[in-house]
C-alpha cells in the first residue's frame, strides 16, 4: 500500500499463505505469494471457517429444503447435512472450538406476523448425527463455550 511517498508492504499472514473473501454468494481464495485468485465456493453463504483454516460451514437452499453443506477448503470435499423438514429457513451455521462439530439454528414461520419458533442443532461431523439443542420463539446467535455446549442468545 501507498503511504505518503513512500511504498510499504505488508506480509500478509492469512491460513498458510492465503486469504479467503466472500461477497453476495461466492467465497474466493487469494493465494498472496502466486498472485492467484481462485474460486471456492459459488450457490451458498459461508457462515464459518473453523479456527484452523481447514473447514467452511455454508447454508444452501434448494427444492429439497435448506442444507449445511461443510466443505474442505483445501480439497474442495463436502458433506450435506439436510435440515429437518419441519423447518423452512436456515441461519447461522458455527463451527465449536476444535472444528469437530456444527451448530446452526433453523426456523418455522408462522401464520403469524412476526411469529418464529426456532431450534438449535448441533452436528457431530464425525458420526454425521444431529442432535436438537434448544427450541424456542425467536432467532438465535450461536457462541461455543467450549467443545460441546454452545451458548444461544
Amino acid at each position: 500500500y501507498v503511504e505518503g511517498d513512500s511504498v510499504n508492504t505488508i506480509d500478509p499472514t492469512g491460513l498458510g499463505g492465503y486469504i479467503l473473501y466472500g461477497g453476495a454468494f461466492e467465497l474466493s481464495q487469494v493465494d498472496v505469494e502466486a498472485g492467484v485468485v481462485k474460486p471456492v465456493l459459488f450457490e451458498g453463504l459461508a457462515t464459518d471457517i473453523s479456527r484452523d483454516g481447514t473447514k467452511l460451514a455454508t447454508v444452501v437452499s434448494s427444492e429439497a429444503g435448506p442444507a449445511i453443506v461443510v466443505m474442505e477448503i483445501g480439497t474442495g470435499e463436502e458433506e450435506i447435512y439436510s435440515v429437518p423438514n419441519e423447518f423452512d429457513q436456515v441461519g447461522d451455521a458455527t463451527f465449536n472450538l476444535d472444528g469437530s462439530k456444527v451448530a446452526y439454528h433453523t426456523t418455522i414461520t408462522s401464520a403469524e406476523p412476526n411469529v418464529e419458533e426456532t431450534a438449535v442443532f448441533v452436528i457431530d461431523l464425525a458420526t454425521g448425527e444431529q442432535t436438537e439443542f434448544d427450541r424456542q420463539e425467536g432467532l438465535y446467535e450461536i457462541i461455543w463455550q467450549d467443545n460441546d455446549r454452545p451458548i444461544v442468545e
